[in-house]
């Protein structure tokens, strides 16, 4: 079975239902970030210290996944990202 799963993740149709996806899963996920920054500097009123480590921590993590090597397709447009997926 794994095999299979592995094969039809490999088909065109397959990838670019998982781009979808991601591309889906990501503008909600910004605005909860974006919105993480707001109370992480007080601008929506003032913040407790665990408040405050808590959206550090969302914060760190964010920046974290933004500088890891894998990240170099990102920028790509969804067509690009397939191409170089395809060629790896």
């Amino acid at each position: 079975q794994s095999n299979e799963f592995t094969r039809h993740l490999a088909t065109p149709d397959a990838v670019n239902a998982i781009m979808e996806i991601a591309h889906d899963m990501r503008s909600p996920l910004t605005s909860i970030l974006f919105l993480v920054e707001t109370l992480r500097r007080g601008r929506s009123g003032p913040v407790t210290a665990v408040q405050e480590r808590q959206l550090g921590l969302v914060s760190f993590v964010r920046w974290y996944n933004q500088h890891r090597p894998h990240r170099s397709l990102a920028g790509l447009p969804p067509a690009q990202r397939l191409a170089q997926l395809k060629a790896a």
